[in-house]
């Protein structure tokens, strides 16, 4: 037997003191469903009764402030975990919310590959959607959608145009590294750079020249001759000029010829 000895509105809930120690917050309408006022007695199985119906309300409450946010079945079982109820009223209130649609793991995976594609690539959304609870049948639904070929074509053009300072080979290897991080496969990645390599907006001639100017102020107080040569090329070609675009430039110079 229970009895109530306090009864308190608070902002949006009522406080109710059972047998003058044990204060619980009340969902509004269960005050009104089971008629609670002061010295009123409830036997064990209807407090019981009350009990679990305030908590599953609350709970609720709970799930449904928190899916302001959208999120995955998993991401929502772990806060409910967290929740002061019992494993029961837990997975009545997940499966509440899923059978209303308040959580639908289809429609998330979709918007995040949407929002995410050009941020993260396939590898890379798999994993971060997998220890989000999506299912492998969920995950091989979307991906069988999922344009890899066209975004990583994207991704290099849009890459390209802030290379204009990198040789050619320079932001091709830039690039690769780059998408690789993403997790693109070294395939879809290959074709893309073959599909969009005249996009390459540097103008490679200038930047040799500087790259030859600088390289001469730097170590042609310390070498000469075929030392210096030496240096220079190894050092252009660290920077990603081909043998031929080099060969041809010192040749140009009057610099020995390889």
């Amino acid at each position: 037997m229970r009895t109530v000895t306090g009864l308190k509105k608070a902002k949006s809930h009522v406080e109710i003191t059972f047998d003058e120690h044990m204060t619980i917050l009340v969902e509004s309408e269960l005050v009104i469903k089971y008629h609670l006022y002061v010295s009123q007695q409830l036997e064990d199985e209807t407090y019981q009764s009350f009990k679990d119906e305030n908590d599953y309300l609350s709970t609720l409450r709970f799930a449904l402030t928190k899916l302001k946010k959208m999120m995955t079945s998993k991401e929502l079982s772990d806060l409910l975990k967290l929740q002061p109820v019992s494993e029961r009223i837990q997975k009545k209130v997940l499966v509440y919310v899923i059978d209303k649609h308040y959580v639908d793991d289809l429609s998330y995976a979709k918007t995040y590959m949407m929002l995410k594609k050009y941020q993260e690539g396939p590898s890379m959304m798999k994993h971060r959607l997998k220890e989000k609870g999506i299912s492998e049948e969920i995950l091989n639904i979307i991906f069988s959608e999922y344009p890899a070929h066209q975004i990583a074509r994207e991704l290099v053009i849009s890459k390209f145009k802030s290379m204009k300072k990198k040789t050619k080979r320079q932001a091709f290897q830039t690039i690769k590294m780059h998408l690789i991080s993403k997790g693109f496969d070294q395939e879809v990645i290959e074709h893309a750079l073959l599909k969009e390599q005249d996009t390459y907006q540097g103008d490679e001639s200038k930047l040799l020249k500087d790259a030859y100017e600088k390289c001469l102020r730097m170590y042609q107080k310390k070498l000469t001759g075929y030392e210096l040569e030496q240096k220079i090329k190894e050092k252009l070609y660290q920077k990603g000029f081909s043998y031929d675009m080099i060969k041809a430039y010192l040749e140009e110079k009057k610099l020995q010829s390889w």
